[in-house]
């Protein structure tokens, strides 16, 4: 080995210790003492006593008479003590610190529901918690604004009826950098005999406390499940020495996680409970969810029928808590997702469209048929599906929730099983599920190193199948930010901002961003690549159940600057089996004037078992490695 090429792997490996050495100061700083000597998180307030990490939540009962009187319960400054604040869940902008569910029978109005809701927000929120809509019929019975400082009340702010949209709203608006929603909302139902319902037991923000309650007359059948284990107590309430009384039954859920997104396929966890099971409940149910649903007047044939329901799609939308289809559904928008369905499936019928093309179906929160005791209800079913037939002769299935394309089911809906009556009773749909390759990302990274160190460039990622519905939800900066949380910023393409091309099969965002610099010293840098790993991609690990395959490719071109001599590069990599499998490959041109580096994850199943997590991990574990590349990179000496 010559001198000149000893000094230049010495210099590589100073490079790499001091970066190395300037990690470890970096992550000293930032996460403080291990665990040995972590520190208790602080609640919000000078002088509050200090909890540990995920320590026990407050539990508040509510009782039925204070419920009427409009008392909650809900000590906040006790909550704020106690409750986890936003230290423990950095990553999220709002923590449901409470949701509570009441269910009981009053003989002057039926079947009642009490839901409160507590939740811990600041700056960032999204819209979803910030503006509330209950049927007409219901009532708000609190909707403040508290200060996580002090716990005292901020505002109350009052409902708005509108009569003609059938709903009754509160929004919240010019709220402090952190702030405490207290909103709370009672429903009747007049026409029903007994409680039921299912109550989501996750959300799209991490859930602290989950209360579900059901009193009931203890003669009355009852039938429940939950799909993720949660176990009831229940407690029989007798007065005056009578011989039969109420039963209070109550489930109880500690420190949820934050929905899981459109990437993994579990079934929402949820609480379910009924009077009625069975299949012939099942059909009868059916049958009887009927809404009032217009025909709305915009104009539609066989041949405009897509670009009617893309209109649809376009129209405001809005949600309603409690019932996400109104008794009586307006002809004018905004109208909630599930009534999207339920007006092109009316428009569409009364267009002349038959069963042999067209269907209403329903996508069930659990399947009716788990056991002899499984509870039939109308909430297990409201969600409603649009089976529309395609021009290949296929039937094609829309729930509103992306865009409507010619061909495309809804990502959210693959994999699912549909059910509708037919003659005779009810038939089940399974929607398909897509081949890794019609669900491919492509990632183009195109940079020029400077003498200097600086790093930049564009990348151009094209989205095939389900990334397209992903790149839509989340926005053309919020899917680059997912997918690439180590980049700093993006700067705008001219005048336009970020540059989109939609195809008849691909969506298409390109943008300038800005990236670490490289490692300089003298002559010598390391350059690394942009990191493409999403929290998603990161934690994935058998068992898991995946909504749909996919496939990710990431070619990465550098083009070096004036006087580079030498580029090391890694070895090429493949592992992972045919269910999941991730091959790299790198070259440098020989005038060193440009490097290259490739590599593909191709997870080509959706259910991976315990059998299975060597599989997944070599191939997760490969990109990982692909990502964290530096290319250590030699200059000519001035």
């Amino acid at each position: 080995m010559n001198n000149e090429n000893r000094g230049f792997i010495l210099s590589f490996a100073f490079l790499t210790a001091s970066a190395l050495a300037c990690f470890a100061l970096c992550a000293a700083v930032l996460l403080g003492p291990g665990p040995a000597s972590a520190a208790p998180i602080r609640p919000f307030g000078t002088g509050s006593r200090p909890i540990e990490p995920l320590a026990a939540p407050l539990s508040v009962r509510l009782a039925g008479d204070a419920q009427r009187r409009g008392d909650l319960g809900v000590n906040v400054r006790s909550m704020i003590q106690i409750n986890p604040d936003f230290s423990t869940f950095p990553e999220s902008n709002g923590i449901i610190w409470l949701k509570r569910v009441e269910h009981s029978l009053s003989p002057s109005v039926g079947a009642e529901r009490l839901t409160v809701w507590v939740i811990l927000g600041r700056t960032g929120l999204d819209e979803r918690w910030l503006k509330w809509s209950i049927p007409s019929d219901g009532a708000f019975v609190e909707a403040s604004v508290y200060s996580p400082g002090s716990g005292s009340k901020v505002a109350d702010v009052p409902s708005i009826n509108d009569a003609d949209a059938g709903v009754r709203s509160v929004s919240f608006a010019n709220l402090p950098e952190e702030f405490i929603l207290v909103v709370a909302y009672r429903e009747s139902f007049p026409d029903r005999l007994a409680a039921e319902d299912v109550v989501w037991a996750e959300e799209e923000l991490p859930m602290w406390e989950a209360i579900i309650t059901v009193s009931l007359p203890e003669s009355m059948p009852f039938y429940h499940m939950t799909n993720f284990g949660a176990e009831m107590t229940e407690t029989v309430q007798r007065v005056g020495g009578r011989s039969s009384g109420e039963i209070l039954r109550e489930w109880r859920v500690i420190n949820a996680p934050a929905s899981r997104g459109l990437m993994r396929a579990e079934p929402r966890r949820c609480v379910a409970f009924s009077s009625t099971k069975g299949s012939q409940a099942v059909i009868s149910m059916l049958r009887g969810l009927d809404a009032t649903v217009p025909v709305i007047s915009e104009s539609v044939t066989d041949k405009t029928a897509w670009r009617f329901l893309q209109w649809l799609y376009d129209r405001p939308v809005m949600r309603v808590e409690g019932g996400s289809v109104r008794n009586n559904i307006p002809s004018t928008p905004p109208w909630t997702r599930e009534e999207k369905v339920l007006l092109a499936y009316r428009k569409l019928s009364a267009a002349g469209m038959g069963y042999d093309r067209l269907r209403l179906l329903r996508r069930f929160a659990y399947a009716p048929d788990d056991g002899e005791e499984t509870p039939v209800c109308a909430a297990m079913a409201a969600e409603p599906v649009l089976a529309i037939k395609g021009d290949g002769g296929a039937f094609v299935y829309l729930d509103m929730a992306s865009r409507p394309r010619q061909g495309d089911s809804s990502l959210t809906l693959w994999g699912t099983q549909l059910r509708g009556l037919v003659p005779g009773g009810a038939d089940v749909e399974e929607v398909r599920v897509p081949y890794a390759r019609d669900n491919k990302l492509s990632l183009l990274f195109e940079m020029k190193l400077g003498a200097d160190g600086t790093l930049d460039g564009f990348v151009k990622a094209t989205g095939r199948g389900a990334w397209r519905d992903i790149m839509a939800s989340a926005g053309d900066e919020g899917f680059l930010r997912e997918i690439m949380p180590s980049v700093r910023s993006y700067r705008e393409i001219g005048e336009g901002g970020k540059s989109r091309r939609r195809r008849e099969n691909t969506d298409e965002i390109t943008a300038v961003f800005e990236t670490t610099r490289a490692i300089a010293a003298g002559s010598n840098m390391l350059v690394s690549f942009p990191t493409v790993l999403p929290a998603w991609l990161n934690a994935m690990s058998a068992p898991l159940l995946l909504r749909f395959p996919f496939s990710i490719d990431a070619r990465v071109h550098i083009t070096m600057p004036p006087g580079a001599v030498d580029v090391l590069m890694p070895e090429a990599m493949d592992r992972g089996s045919g269910k999941a499998r991730c091959v790299t490959s790198y070259r440098v041109a020989r005038n060193k004037k440009t490097a290259a580096a490739e590599a593909r994850l191709n997870v080509s199943n959706v259910s991976f078992a315990a059998d299975d997590a060597s599989t997944l991990a070599s191939a997760i574990q490969a990109w990982r490695v692909f990502m964290s590349t530096s290319l250590p990179v030699r200059l000519r000496q001035q």
